[in-house]
């Protein structure tokens, strides 16, 4: 994907530079939010991707989870097996799709996995968090894109940077209903 262009910048036309310029994580709450947005990312090439972080899903889920979204050729078990995969995943291997313009990840329901496992939870953003900044390097853009049911979720930095709520749903009152 060629890089942004300083008229994009300018005129803040794009949702994905507004949305990286800020981290790899964006925050939803409402799914109706996070379809729209989703919809504008198709609509300039991106390649969505969808898991579910809602009740019951372990730390062992979650990486079969992302294993399965990506089209990983098989299991990660483990942190370390994830890493691995993606940087496999990142340089255009196995699920990568290297037509696409880039990709995003949208995670529902992740304020459930947070309360299941905290460590875990931290560990796979952080993990998702250092791969977009590897896509980069690649031409490649990948967005976190986490919904979450808690609209007061805090998740500690991504990267180095807090994950932000998106543009609707910033202000408090946007996301208490």
């Amino acid at each position: 994907m060629p890089p942004f262009r300083p008229r994009d910048l300018s005129e803040q036309r794009r949702l994905d530079w507004r949305m990286l310029r800020f981290g790899w994580v964006t925050l939803f709450r409402q799914e109706a939010v996070l379809d729209r947005t989703l919809e504008w990312l198709r609509g300039e090439g991106y390649r969505e991707i969808r898991m579910d972080a809602r009740p019951g899903r372990t730390e062992a889920d979650m990486y079969e989870s992302v294993t399965n979204a990506l089209g990983l050729p098989g299991p990660c078990g483990n942190f370390d097996g994830l890493d691995d995969w993606l940087y496999d995943f990142i340089e255009g291997h196995y699920g990568a799709d290297p037509d696409a313009a880039a990709t995003s990840i949208a995670i529902l329901g992740f304020d459930s996995f947070v309360r299941t496992d905290p460590r875990a939870a931290g560990d796979l953003l952080e993990l998702l968090g250092r791969h977009a900044a590897h896509a980069l390097m690649f031409g490649h853009r990948l967005l976190i894109l986490v919904q979450s049911n808690d609209p007061d979720i805090e998740l500690g930095p991504v990267g180095g940077r807090e994950p932000y709520w998106n543009e609707a749903e910033w202000l408090n009152a946007s996301r208490h209903p």
